[in-house]
């Protein structure tokens, strides 16, 4: 079989070069960034340096007391990596859970895993420096033209602009290029009818003002099979993105981005992993061929489980040089859009009929920052930061409940008809960090961010034809006008975030340093049956020490962190067990009492001078609840702990979900040019976690520990022009979830939400750039011709 797969997944590439037009000179190259100490940039024997952004100033990833992952482009296409999600095989403390309604990141094994819309993350994700906060997720194609990706773990709230308890991924796109025309083409194939395609062509309008322009799509079948006769849709995405770059003076530089993403598919796609006690559901399945098990992903669903979401994006970036400071602008808008019915009982029946959701959210943000130069005795970054959030939904869920015949043509509602919600967050906040050097080896920093937030929200039930609540059990539903919306929820708090710290220069490539940390996210409300009510904000108090050093003429990098992080009122999700009267059980969020997540992590990376490089991370993670007392999960017993009041059980010590012990990830590289401008090349990775647990304190829902390998080779150009790769993701073929849940409905189920098997393709890709009669190449950031007038 695998081999059928690989030989269906290898197709042969042509590449064609269009001949060369005269355009303006090649603009004088400027030299690299200092670092914030003045190391030196690097040199041919070692690894490059690499700039990060990760204190709103470029300087090399080894001079900042943070621990970083720093993924670049370059690594994510040599592993044909096109979704963000996918940096969880290239940074070992990130995990993505995608689950519907409930995706989410999370770093140092502390995310934010409800189903509540109101909740924000606890893993911010920056775009070009915009907050993203909006439901619905990221779509595939965000990677196709992506400078870096920066993951900074631990809390990042006193200089990024929102409410970053838990860490920060920070997405820094590729900008237009001065004076360069540039023509780019991605072409890739793979397994289950997989393909990704796109273009990105550069165009200098004048001296001081390039456009780039970008064109992505990409579609791929499901990874389920199902029994019954609802359509499993593909996945489908495209996006279209537009950059504009213009150095009107010496002094101003104004950088616009505009964006279109449009995303469908199947939604909420999983399989039974074990039946629960209700016979009825049993049946059907079995009837319908479903053998439930860890390795099942035969499906029966009816009726027709998709989703659709787009969204449209604007944002305009200015800076403008007064004397040594540097002020930034950052204003952006974004309006997203999604409809979506997932699958909910995982069964051909209509216990649950229907679960479609409708969103529409806008958000607002604007940044001012005033920044010095790093260098002297003293800098400093202050700035203003102002956030407004809406977000309308609407949710309609009625079904049988296994309590009408599967043809009813009547339906109840555990609400009584359509929950419609609207929630606002207005935020303002003001910010600043400084820092001394008392010498040229030391530096002393401390800085805080003041916040402001103002959530509010208001929810009412609107009649659907032929649903009617509980109350109206077997009689017939009756349409009503729709209540007026009433604001049942409105509060405001503010708080503070800081961090402080200090590093030292013990050697000119070694670097120890030390931070205490306050993070801090905001207030919401919850949708408590009908009505909203408040969930507190959250807190964390985080120590970080490290270490960064590179050895053997910076052939060696080494870097090593240790920390331990406390937060407290942990804004969580718990489902209340099904009633025996309705036998729906309710799914809320809440405040977890305490959580502590401790642990060490160590990144070594070597490269040769022969065009091999290695990379070698490992992560040891100790992640508990320290106060916690959720509601028994099903068929929890008396023995299992199930003694708390109100059906709850004590939590403490219990792991958190999906925080594995110990994540590790090896990788290497290796480039070797054969003559004739000819190249070959690989690379292989794999990424390894220890058992993890999805619903909190319930062992039916341990994750055992898996690994996973990717690998690649290929042919091209030397200048990187051209080139054909051979790709596979997942080689060993591991079936592995991504998550055990179980279902709040009386007819009990252990549910299974799989990633994708073994996935083989095959990339193609080839980039020209035409300037001055000549031909280049863009290589690591510079231009190098390739062919002469």
């Amino acid at each position: 079989m695998k081999s059928r797969v690989l030989a269906n997944s290898v197709l042969a590439s042509l590449i064609v070069s269009l001949p060369a037009f005269a355009q303006s000179p090649p603009p004088a190259t400027g030299n690299r960034p200092a670092s914030a100490s003045g190391k030196e940039a690097g040199n041919s024997a070692g690894l490059e340096e690499v700039i990060v952004t990760a204190q709103r100033r470029a300087e090399s990833v080894q001079d900042v007391p943070i621990a970083i992952s720093v993924i670049g482009g370059d690594a994510l296409k040599a592993n044909s990596f096109t979704a963000l999600t996918d940096i969880q095989y290239l940074a070992p403390s990130v995990k993505f859970r995608e689950i519907p309604g409930q995706s989410s990141y999370s770093i140092r094994g502390v995310g934010s895993e409800v189903y509540d819309l109101g909740i924000e993350s606890a893993v911010g994700v920056l775009i070009d420096d915009v907050v993203q906060t909006l439901p619905g997720g990221l779509a595939l194609n965000n990677l196709a033209d992506v400078q870096r990706v920066e993951v900074l773990r631990g809390p990042q709230g006193t200089l990024f602009g929102k409410n970053t308890s838990a860490g920060l991924i920070s997405v820094v796109g590729r900008r237009p290029e001065l004076g360069q025309f540039s023509d780019e083409t991605h072409l890739q194939f793979g397994s289950r009818n997989d393909l990704q395609i796109y273009n990105i062509v550069n165009v200098p309008i004048s001296s001081n003002a390039a456009l780039r322009l970008r064109g992505t799509y990409q579609s791929q079948d499901s990874v389920y099979k199902n029994l019954g006769p609802a359509q499993v849709r593909d996945t489908r995405d495209y996006a279209v993105n537009a950059k504009l770059l213009w150095e009107a003076t010496d002094a101003l530089s104004l950088y616009y981005i505009g964006d279109y993403q449009n995303s469908s598919g199947s939604a909420g796609l999983q399989s039974v992993r074990v039946f629960g006690t209700g016979t009825r559901v049993r049946s059907a399945l079995t009837t319908a061929g479903v053998t439930p098990g860890p390795d099942n992903r035969a499906t029966v669903y009816d009726g027709d489980p998709n989703r659709r979401s787009h969204s449209l994006s604007n944002q305009l970036n200015a800076t403008l040089q007064l004397g040594s400071l540097t002020l930034s602008s950052i204003t952006a808008y974004k309006h997203s859009e999604s409809n979506s019915n997932p699958v909910t009982d995982s069964t051909p029946t209509p216990i649950i009929a229907s679960n479609r959701t409708i969103l529409d959210g806008k958000q607002l943000t604007q940044e001012l920052r005033l920044s010095s130069p790093a260098e002297g005795l003293f800098d400093y970054t202050v700035g203003v930061f102002y956030f407004n959030s809406k977000l309308k939904s609407s949710n309609t869920q009625y079904g049988t409940f296994g309590f009408l015949p599967d043809n009813s043509t009547v339906f109840l509602s555990a609400t009584g008809g359509s929950v419609n919600q609207t929630r606002k967050l207005e935020s303002y906040a003001g910010f600043g960090e400084f820092s001394v050097h008392p010498t040229t080896d030391l530096r002393v920093f401390a800085g805080a961010r003041f916040t402001h937030d103002s959530p509010s929200g208001s929810v009412f039930i609107g009649s659907v034809p032929n649903v009617c609540g509980f109350s109206l059990f077997g009689g017939i539903c009756q349409t009503s006008p729709l209540p007026t919306p009433v604001t049942v929820g409105s509060s405001s708090h503010s708080d503070y975030t800081a961090r402080a710290g200090v590093d030292f220069d013990v050697a000119p490539d070694v670097m120890l340093y030390a931070t205490v940390s306050r993070g801090y996210k905001g207030p919401a409300f919850t949708l408590l049956g009908t009505t909203l009510k408040p969930v507190s904000s959250e807190t964390v108090l985080s120590e970080e020490i490290g270490l960064k050093s590179q050895f053997l003429d910076r052939m060696i990098t080494l870097n090593v962190a240790a920390y331990h992080s406390k937060f407290k009122d942990f804004q969580a999700q718990v489902i209340i067990p099904p009633s025996t009267s309705t036998g729906v059980g309710t799914i809320v969020t809440g405040n977890a009492g305490g959580l502590k997540s401790q642990g060490i992590e160590t990144d070594l990376t070597f490269r040769s001078t022969r065009g091999l490089m290695l990379n070698a991370n490992v992560s040891y993670l100790d992640a508990t609840y320290t106060e916690y007392s959720p509601q028994c999960y099903n068929s929890q017993t008396a023995a299992q702990g199930c003694t708390g009041a109100g059906g709850t059980f004590d939590a403490a010590g219990f792991p958190l979900n999906h925080a594995p012990k110990w994540t590790y990830t090896l990788s290497g590289s290796y480039e070797h040019d054969i003559g004739n401008n000819r190249q070959v090349f690989a690379n292989a990775n794999y990424a390894y976690r220890t058992k993890f647990w999805s619903a909190v304190g319930n062992p039916n829902t341990i994750v055992s520990g898996y690994g996973v390998i990717n690998a690649a080779i290929g042919i091209g150009n030397s200048d990187g022009s051209a080139k054909l790769q051979l790709f596979v993701q997942n080689l060993a073929n591991k079936h592995f979830p991504v998550a055990i849940v179980g279902t709040p409905l009386k007819e009990a189920l252990l549910k299974t939400y799989f990633v994708a098997p073994q996935f083989v393709g095959a990339a193609e890709g080839v980039e020209l750039e035409t300037r001055a009669g000549r031909r280049y190449a863009l290589l690591d950031g510079a231009p190098r011709e390739v062919i002469g007038t």
